[in-house]
């Protein structure tokens, strides 16, 4: 083979490498906007303010035990309790769960109550990691991310993957 062909092709696959990652971001952000509600605010990963808001996660409890955003609560989804809300109806209060679909029935729920500034984390604990930021366990600081199911987990780009 000789060098022109080679550089070539060795251009094609990189276009299609940047083509893949780009289409894949593409298509989780139309993926996650497409389940959201609009009458439930959100916000990205790079607006949160850990130490002024509530965080509450909305996965199951297998899920928060792998790796959760620093600080947040565990709720959880199928058995949701408002009990275990522990904030005042004007805080400010961060729901996320894997993508994003989940939290915004409970900020539903949880606007359904009287809570005022519900907001829901956009892309949810995925685009969280994809894009760079912390989670933890009760060990620490950790890479690994429960991903829902082994069909879900295409849309995590970085940390490791649990399911």
């Amino acid at each position: 083979m000789n060098l022109r062909v080679a550089a070539g092709s060795a251009f094609i696959f990189f276009v299609l490498i940047i083509s893949f990652f780009v289409m894949r971001d593409w298509a989780f952000n139309k993926m996650v906007n497409s389940l959201l509600s609009t009458n439930i605010g959100v916000i990205k990963p790079v607006d949160v303010n850990l130490s002024k808001t509530i965080i509450l996660d909305t996965r199951e409890k297998i899920e928060y035990d792998i790796s959760h955003l620093p600080g947040a609560i565990w709720v959880g989804y199928e058995d949701f309790d408002l009990n275990r809300v522990k904030a005042n109806k004007k805080d400010d209060i961060l729901v996320y769960c894997s993508i994003g679909k989940r939290s915004n029935d409970i900020a539903l729920k949880l606007q359904s109550e009287g809570f005022s500034d519900v907001k829901n984390l956009h892309g949810g604990i995925f685009k969280w990691v994809n894009e760079n930021y912390v989670v933890v366990n009760q060990s620490g600081n950790t890479n690994k991310v429960h991903t829902y199911s082994m069909s879900w987990s295409i849309w995590l780009k970085n940390g490791e993957g649990v399911n």
